[in-house]
C-alpha cells in the first residue's frame, strides 16, 4: 500500500537520515529530477543543489531537526526545468532509541507563485493607469476652467476693438 501511495502521489516525497543524507525518493521525485533514485540516493543537498539553495535547505532541515517538529515553508530549488518553488512540509520521523529520520512532501506552487508575482504587475499597472486618469481629469478641468476665464477676457478684448477706430494705438 505505500509504494502504491508513493508511485502516485503528485507531490514529491523524500526521506533524509540524521546526516541529511537522501533514504528515499519517491516517482515525482524521479519525474522532476529526470534521473533514478539510485542516482541521488545517498547524497546531501550540498551534493545535488547549488551552494544558496542547499545552505536553505540544510537550515530547514536542522531546524525540524533540533526542534523535533514539523516545519511548513515555501523552498525554491533548480532542476532541469527551471527554477520552482514548493510547499514544503519536513518532519521528523522517531524510531526507537535510534536518531529520528527526516521526511518532507512538497507540493510544486510555481504556478500560483508566477500568478501571483502577474497580479501584483497588474495591480500596480493599474493604480498608474488610475493616477495618470486623475492627472488627466485635473488638468482636463484646469484647461476647461482657464477656457471660461479666457473666453470672457476675449469677448471683451473683441468688444472693444469694435468701438475703437482701426488706427488707434489701443486698437493695435
Amino acid at each position: 500500500l505505500f509504494d502504491s501511495f508513493m508511485r502516485h502521489l503528485p507531490a514529491l516525497a523524500f526521506m533524509k537520515d540524521e546526516h541529511g543524507r537522501y533514504l528515499y525518493f519517491n516517482a515525482a521525485c524521479q519525474t522532476f529530477f529526470d534521473q533514478s533514485p539510485m542516482e541521488r540516493l545517498g547524497k546531501t543537498d550540498h551534493e545535488l543543489w547549488p551552494a544558496d539553495i542547499a545552505d536553505e535547505l540544510v537550515r530547514n532541515d536542522e531546524r525540524v531537526m533540533t526542534e523535533g517538529v514539523a516545519l511548513d515553508t515555501v523552498e525554491m530549488v533548480s532542476g532541469d526545468s527551471g527554477v520552482r518553488y514548493y510547499r514544503i512540509s519536513k518532519f521528523p520521523i522517531l524510531r526507537n532509541a535510534k536518531p529520528p529520520l527526516l521526511a518532507g512532501i512538497a507540493f510544486d506552487i510555481t504556478d500560483k507563485i508566477q500568478a501571483e508575482n502577474a497580479c501584483s504587475q497588474l495591480e500596480a499597472q493599474l493604480v498608474q493607469s488610475q493616477k495618470m486618469e486623475a492627472i488627466g481629469t485635473l488638468a482636463g478641468g484646469n484647461a476647461h476652467d482657464f477656457n471660461n476665464i479666457l473666453s470672457g477676457i476675449m469677448g471683451y478684448v473683441e468688444l472693444a476693438q469694435m468701438t475703437l477706430e482701426p488706427g488707434d494705438a489701443v486698437h493695435d
